[in-house]
């Protein structure tokens, strides 16, 4: 029987970053990936007010890299976060392996992008500050999630201490 989340605070809070991590992905990540045929007016609206606000130049310019990326997200990062929301809850033994896996992907993808943000010559250093106050924090959770995760199968790997005898 799984414990209750209250009491894993870690996975309580990996479980609604993920739902809200899901619902972010669908309505505003990929929208550049949806068929326009089937896109509803109003994520095409909060689109082009993303754009022009903010002038996200990744999504601008859409450079092939970011393209890849946006297609690892929509081919494994949204399936994994949709997974996540019950194989969290259920304590699934499968999960501190595929998280670390998603954890590390999202983390360099995220990074690269804060770097690219960073490195644009068409945008002003508030859009740079503004778009990394977006990105930058996803990069760290993601981070913590890699080490976190490491770290759980670390500790399900190493071998037990023998009564009467030292670790090697």
């Amino acid at each position: 029987m799984a414990t209750p989340m209250t009491s894993r605070p870690k996975d309580l809070f990996y479980f609604l970053f993920s739902a809200m991590f899901t619902t972010s992905m669908v309505f505003m990540d990929l929208i550049p990936l949806w068929p326009k045929a089937i896109l509803p007016q109003v994520l095409k609206d909060n689109h082009t007010w993303y754009l022009t606000t903010f002038n996200d130049q990744l999504m601008i310019k859409f450079e092939p890299w970011f393209a890849a990326f946006l297609a690892v997200e929509a081919l494994y990062q949204l399936p994994t976060t949709i997974w996540f929301l019950s194989a969290i809850p259920s304590e699934n033994p499968k999960f501190p392996a595929r998280a670390l896996t998603y954890a590390s992907i999202s983390f360099l993808t995220t990074l690269t992008s804060c770097w690219a943000i960073w490195k644009d010559g068409d945008m002003t250093e508030m859009q740079k500050y503004i778009l990394l106050g977006f990105y930058a924090p996803f990069a760290g959770i993601f981070g913590f999630m890699a080490m976190d995760m490491s770290c759980r199968i670390q500790a399900k790997m190493a071998p037990k201490a023998v009564k009467g005898k030292k670790r090697v």
